[in-house]
């Protein structure tokens, strides 16, 4: 959590997943006064509220639904519209149809597959058009930042054709350099690529079944801290002690600079 707060001393502008991130850490560490005001600040400057109650850390500090949740809300609404100085209401609007018609078709039953392709096809190539036209939803330049729905439409285009994989990683590049999309998520892309859609062993150890004993196969343990350092990811070592996972055979510690802050969840 310090590592967190010290990293964000070196920040121009503190973005709303930022405020939200800072919540979960608070909540987690039992300071439930602060986590509030900090979930309520990431609400008002914009955070998608849609999984929110769903967020393991945060239930422990805040009773995420019933009346007490929906006042919550209502008043860290009311003060985001009286805060915001310039949004972009077209392009959120627009953002929020393409989810609609995303997640729509999957809330139904017996789609056949070349019905999903067509449709995520669809909704990629609307996506990057309006990313082509407006740049990557950012909250300095539109007046909201995007945590959900440019990523799952992003995510959903790449279990089709090469060229669309390869488009989702340069938009996903470019925003990174922004600091609109965090290089974990990147790394979170291929391996779901490589591991759920294309069977073949995942690259950065990122894909794994939820309290597994052990990591899903990776491809090549003995280098993988040196790639995983690339997307500002914590050794695999780390996250092996985090997760209480098994190391791979033929794994490899990889030496990361002293004091090196990934971006991770820290227990501090």
């Amino acid at each position: 959590m310090e590592a967190f707060c010290h990293a964000l001393s070196f920040s121009e502008v503190v973005k709303p997943y930022d405020y939200y991130h800072l919540a979960t850490l608070m909540a987690a560490n039992g300071s439930c006064v602060m986590a509030k005001e900090y979930l309520k600040m990431a609400i008002i400057k914009g955070h998608d509220q849609t999984y929110i109650p769903y967020d393991e850390n945060l239930p422990t500090c805040l009773e995420t639904s019933g009346e007490a949740w929906k006042e919550f809300l209502a008043s860290a609404e009311k003060e985001g519209r009286n805060t915001v100085i310039s949004l972009d209401f077209e392009y959120l609007k627009a953002l929020h149809d393409i989810r609609g018609s995303d997640q729509t078709i999957r809330r139904l039953i017996k789609i056949p597959d070349e019905t999903y392709a067509q449709l995520d096809s669809i909704n990629f190539y609307r996506l990057k058009k309006i990313i082509e036209e407006k740049g990557f939803p950012d909250y300095q330049k539109h007046g909201f930042e995007d945590t959900q729905v440019a990523f799952l439409v992003l995510l959903h285009a790449t279990r089709y054709s090469e060229k669309m994989y390869d488009e989702v990683i340069e938009i996903m590049e470019m925003a990174s350099k922004t600091d609109n999309i965090r290089r974990s998520q990147i790394a979170q892309m291929k391996d779901g690529r490589m591991n759920n859609f294309l069977k073949s062993k995942q690259i950065l150890g990122t894909s794994n079944n939820y309290r597994a004993e052990e990591f899903k196969p990776i491809a090549q343990p003995e280098i993988v801290d040196s790639l995983r350092f690339e997307y500002n990811l914590l050794r695999l070592k780390e996250q092996a002690d985090k997760e209480n996972r098994k190391l791979p055979e033929g794994y490899h510690v990889f030496p990361y600079p002293e004091n090196y802050f990934c971006g991770y969840e820290f227990d501090q």
